[in-house]
Order: structure tokens, then sequence, then C-alpha cells
């Protein structure tokens, strides 16, 4: 058999278990203390002699000296051999300390098969690497049996992987409780949470606990989003901000907050009243505007029939019961043709009374705010409303002329003429001050 041997290098370390289980003892760097590591030594007789004469020589440490090996053997304490004979060194390996994952428990079963394509390369050894082999084997099993070795100890593998779970579900829940006020928090970029995902590619327990920590981080962050959603929903905001607002509001799980249930509720009894109200309110104005358009072509004053009266309390009550039950503000309800009929209910009645009674100032002081609603109510009201206070004005311009002219008139002396106007200016407009300058011109 022939043994690869390059003039270059005169022996080639296999340390395989320096790379599995990190061994406590390193070699020095000044070659004056000997490296702790049991082995073999495969040695030729002479520098010049083949690889293939090499004979194996088992010992319990080494020193690596300028020019020579120094090895412990059973029959030497100080073995010194020079470094152009020794063909290879094999490091046996110690009992790791750690074996938690499985990428080291493939890098143990890769070293158990590099020594035993060692043995077979070199059969004269196959037997000595046996123990090594046995006590990589050994060590796999444990792991294959549900262990993981940690600090030298061997427990089950649930156990310690719920520990170290439990404890990093520990410090996330700090974290997680942080971001519920005003520090931003993203969950997959977590130094905790990212521990937990890890673990669970190693361990499927701990899957269900990295689960129920982003369930917890993400009913934390819906709270904290429902929350600013109701506070922005409580200002006036348009009916669509505040309808896309309710929508993505049922979509953060309202069920865990009572606040934002009873909002939802609030939203949706508010909406279908307001619904109900826009559609009696514009029966009530469809008559009204009816009724109006026969008042017009009858050439009679614009006074609501005591039926439309009746609709329109009616409405005006369902109003004040709607608004008693403080609606979010972004509901929309017809608020102006509501307060436009009510405010027809009212005043028109006492408009006509007032202008049967020639008070036409008076009437205009109830006619002139209310022809600034009529266009809620319709074009036709709108229009007859017009049309009445153009009438009044005529009159009272005629009343104010007279009166002009009356005062005029007595300031010149000329108080026959002056009674006369003032009595003309009283047909229009029984102003009790016209009285009292009649009254005392007269005397």
């Amino acid at each position: 058999m022939h043994l690869p041997f390059s003039p270059f290098k005169a022996f080639l370390v296999v340390g395989l278990w320096t790379f599995v289980c990190h061994s406590s003892v390193a070699q020095p760097s000044d070659g004056t203390r000997p490296q702790e590591t049991v082995g073999i030594a495969l040695i030729k007789p002479q520098a010049w002699s083949a690889d293939t004469q090499a004979l194996p020589v088992e010992f319990s440490a080494l020193t690596d000296r300028t020019g020579y090996f120094e090895l412990r053997t059973a029959k030497s304490p100080a073995l010194q051999i020079p470094k152009v004979r020794v063909v290879r060194l094999i490091l046996f390996p110690a009992p790791p300390a750690e074996l938690v994952t499985p990428q080291t428990r493939a890098s143990l079963e890769k070293s158990a098969t590099e020594f035993v394509e060692l043995g077979n390369q070199f059969p004269a050894i196959a037997k000595l690497l046996q123990p090594p082999i046995e006590v990589l084997r050994a060590e796999i099993a444990q792991y294959d049996a549900g262990n993981v070795k940690v600090d030298g100890a061997w427990q089950p593998r649930v156990a310690y992987y719920a520990a170290r779970a439990q404890a990093l579900a520990d410090l996330l829940r700090v974290d997680i409780a942080n971001a519920a006020g005003e520090e931003p928090m993203d969950l997959e970029m977590n130094q905790y949470y990212l521990g937990l995902q890890d673990l669970a590619l190693s361990e499927p327990t701990v899957k269900p606990v990295a689960e129920s920590m982003k369930n917890l981080f993400d009913g934390v962050a819906r709270k904290k989003e429902r929350q600013e959603l109701l506070a922005q929903l409580a200002t006036s905001t348009s009916l669509n901000e505040a309808t896309a607002m309710v929508a993505k509001l049922r979509g953060l799980i309202p069920e865990e907050d009572p606040s934002s249930l009873a909002f939802i509720a609030a939203w949706d009894l508010a909406s279908q009243r307001a619904d109900e109200l826009t559609k009696a309110a514009t029966e009530v104005k469809t008559a009204y505007e009816a009724n109006m358009s026969e008042l017009v072509q009858a050439k009679q004053w614009p006074v609501p029939s005591s039926e439309i009266v009746a609709q329109i309390e009616k409405l005006t009550a369902s109003v004040q019961v709607f608004l008693s039950a403080s609606p979010p503000p972004a509901i929309v309800f017809p608020a102006s043709s509501a307060r436009a009929l009510a405010t027809a209910a009212q005043d028109l009645p006492k408009a006509s009374k007032l202008v049967g009674e020639r008070q036409l100032l008076l009437a205009k002081g109830l006619l002139d705010p209310f022809a600034r609603q009529a266009d809620a109510i319709g074009p036709v009201t709108a229009a007859a409303l017009a049309a009445w206070q153009k009438s009044i004005n005529v009159e009272i311009e005629k009343f104010q002329a007279l009166r002009a002219e009356a005062k005029m008139l007595a300031e010149t002396d000329r108080k026959e003429e002056a009674i006369k106007k003032y009595q003309a200016a009283m047909e229009v407009i029984p102003e009790a001050n016209i009285a009292l300058q009649i009254e005392a011109l007269q005397k």
C-alpha cells in the first residue's frame, strides 16, 4: 500500500475533533508545553524510508518542538521523533462539552465517517481508531435519543429548548410591552424573536412559543392601532374618511376591545338611523314642495298645511332623539333640511299671522333668516319665499316712503298734510310710533 507523501510537507495533522468539540487544550505557540491529547503517530524507521514502512505509535500528549515532535507514550514520557519521520498525526476526540444543534450532530457524523475511512486507508491502525469512532457514535446516539449536552451534561432536548424558549419569550415580552407605548418595534428584526425562530428550526416544540409571542405582539399592535383610530373618529372628519377608518377598525378584531365593539355598534345604529332620517326628510320635503306648488298656483301665502306641519314635527322629534344619542360626528344626516322644515313649521304660520295684522317688519324679521334655508327644502319653496319677501319689501318701502314724507311735512309745519301721510303709512303698517306722531300733530 502506498501512503501519499510530499517532500514539501513532512507530516499532516488530522485534527478532526478540533472542529467539533472545541477542545480547551490548545497547542502553545512556543512549543514548550505539551498538548494533552490522545492520538496516533505514523512514524517511519528513517527519514528516507517509504511511507508504507511507517508504524503506529500511541501517545497521550505531544509537544511541537522545532524540527521534532515530543510524544508522551506508555514507554517514554518524552519520546522525540524528527518531523521528517512522521507521516501523519491522528488526534483522538474527547467527548464534546456541547451538543445541541443538528449542525453539530452532522459534524460528529462527518468526523466518525472520516475516522472509518482513515482506518480503511491504513488497515494497520483500524483497530486503534475504534475508540474515537465509538466515542463519536455514542454522542450521536445520545443526541438521536432525544438528548442534548450542555456544559458536559446530558438533558432532554425538549426540556432544554423549552427553558431557552421561555427565557427568550420573557425578554421579548418586555420589548412588546414597551412597543405598546411610543417606541415602534419591528418584530421580524427583534433579536429575541429571531432567537425563538432559530430554536424552532432545531426543535419543533418551540414553534408554538414563537407563534404565541407573535400573537401577543399582533394583539398589542392591534390595540394600539384601534386606540389611534378611535381617537381620530372621536373628532370631526369627513364621512368617507370615517367610513374607511371604521372598515379598518372592523378588521382589527374589535372583539378584543369593548370600546371598539361599542363604537362600531354605535356607528352602525347611527348610520341606520341617519339613513331613516334621510328617507323621512326626503318624503317630507317632497310633500312640502307639492304643498307650496299648490299654494303658489292658488296665489296664497306659502304657509304649510296642518298635515305637512304634523309631518315636520314628527321628523323634528326623530332628529332630536337621534342627536340625544350623541352619534359619531362624521355621520351625515339631513340636518339642514330638518332645520329648514322645522323653521318653516314654526315661523311661517307666525309670519302669515303678522302679515294679516299688517306687522310687516316683524314678519320680515322671521322670513329673512328662513329664506336663507329655503333651498334646503326645494326650489319651489325657495321661489315662493322669495316672492313673499318681495311683496312684503314693497309694502315696507311704501311705508318708509310715506313716513319720511310725513316727517318732512311736519318739519315744515304743514300739519294737515303730514297727518294724512302718517295715516296713509298707518294703513300699510300700523306702527305705534306713527300713531303718537299723529296725536302730537293733532294737538
